[in-house]
């Protein structure tokens, strides 16, 4: 019983770290319509956007690493795709792509 408790609560409190490291990233990647944009690329500074996402992206994969080595290596996969997964659906979709490419393009 014991172990099955510590298990689980270092499985949710890895998921809540990776999760929390990831939404910070959503900041810099507003794109010019002022929503956070689907790709690196359509955000307003793409530089600023990738080096947080490099920066947030590595213990986020480290939190993911530990839980692995703790519990199991595929719960540790989880772990990372669930914190990627939290990051993926505060983004934008593929109306902010398009709309964002009409208005470079001035057609808007």
């Amino acid at each position: 019983m014991l172990k099955s408790a510590l298990q689980n609560s270092i499985l949710v409190v890895g998921l809540l770290i990776g999760a929390v490291l990831l939404g910070l990233s959503v900041g810099s990647l507003a794109s010019i319509r002022g929503v956070p944009g689907p790709t690196i690329l359509q955000s307003a500074s793409p530089a600023l956007a990738a080096a947080t996402m490099l920066v947030l992206l590595v213990p986020a994969t480290v939190i993911a690493i530990v839980v692995g080595r703790m519990l199991n290596a595929v719960v540790g996969l989880f772990v990372l795709g669930a914190s990627l997964a939290t990051l993926s659906m505060q983004c934008g979709t593929i109306e902010d792509l398009v709309a964002t490419r009409l208005f470079n393009q001035q057609i808007i």
